[in-house]
């Protein structure tokens, strides 16, 4: 029935214009139909697109920044431990250094302190003879030791006794240039009073526990000083090499941490910035798949 009202309907001179009016009318519609739903998802495709590289961008930046403020911190770590650590060991080493210091003084003082007190026992019965000679000789061997510059006997009423000086010891040529008073040993003494790197070391000669006389015994610092700036040299030698170990160490730990996170953080960007793109092909997938149902569907709708 329909069909045969279709054929009168196309055989019709009347009818056939209008029909093929609607047709064309028709397909159209259906051309703008489809026109305006494939603009309208590209542009929506295109703005969401825009917003996830966008968003991709700042991620990216949000990232870079994670990684410089990374290495920014691990830096700032690593100065610090490193400054506090040679603090720490210079602090160390120099308590070490003075307890040293000390203790070698003390040690030298002590021994030429002993050997003074020797020397004034056994000066005792010289002293009441008056043997100068002997009291000489006794002066003469002390002052055969490196680090004793001079010894001198007093009576009781702070006579010198001796006059013996050794004038091949440079240092003692030096003191008596410097000195002041009459005679070599006056001079020698007088400078030494004044010589830093002298110490002068006193022993009472009383053998009943009356002074009968007294030992005054000069002690030159020069060795010691000298032994002391080698050890100072030898901490410090040894707090450079430590700080500088410990720098090669930590800078070392510290590059690898710094890696190992700037692997992750660029693994965690490219991640992000991957699934991005996946979201973006998804859309433009789904958006031609919505654009060619939606064709089918007018095209079904325009032949009903």
């Amino acid at each position: 029935m329909s069909f045969r009202f279709l054929q009168r309907f196309l055989s019709s001179r009347l009818l056939r214009p209008v029909f093929v009016v609607l047709v064309a009318a028709g397909l159209v519609q259906v051309l703008l139909s489809q026109w305006l739903i494939s603009n309208q998802v590209e542009r929506l495709v295109e703005t969401a697109g825009s917003a996830l590289e966008a968003s991709s961008n700042q991620v990216s930046d949000s990232f870079g920044e994670t990684r410089e403020d990374v290495r920014g911190r691990l830096q700032t770590m690593r100065e610090k431990s490193i400054d506090e650590l040679a603090n720490a060991l210079t602090q160390q080493q120099t308590e070490q250094q003075q307890r040293v210091s000390g203790n070698v003084r003390t040690a030298v003082m002590a021994e030429a302190q002993g050997l003074a007190n020797v020397l004034a026992a056994v000066a005792a019965p010289l002293i009441w003879d008056r043997d100068i000679p002997r009291l000489t000789d006794l002066v003469e061997l002390a002052d055969a030791r490196e680090s004793v510059l001079f010894a001198i006997y007093y009576d009781q009423y702070d006579k010198r006794m001796t006059r013996y000086v050794d004038r091949t010891d440079d240092r003692v040529r030096t003191l008596m240039e410097q000195g002041e008073g009459r005679g070599a040993a006056n001079k020698v003494l007088d400078a030494a009073s004044r010589d830093p790197n002298v110490v002068i070391i006193t022993a009472d000669i009383a053998p009943q526990g009356s002074a009968i006389g007294q030992l005054k015994l000069g002690l030159s610092l020069e060795g010691i000083n000298q032994d002391l700036a080698q050890l100072e040299q030898e901490f410090s030698a040894t707090i450079t090499g430590s700080i500088d170990a410990s720098r090669q160490t930590l800078e070392a730990e510290t590059e690898q941490v710094n890696q190992r996170l700037q692997q992750q953080l660029a693994a965690m960007d490219a991640d992000t910035q991957a699934r991005i793109q996946s979201t973006v092909e998804s859309l433009n997938d789904e958006a031609s798949s919505l654009a060619a149902n939606l064709s089918i569907l007018l095209s079904a709708l325009l032949l009903c």
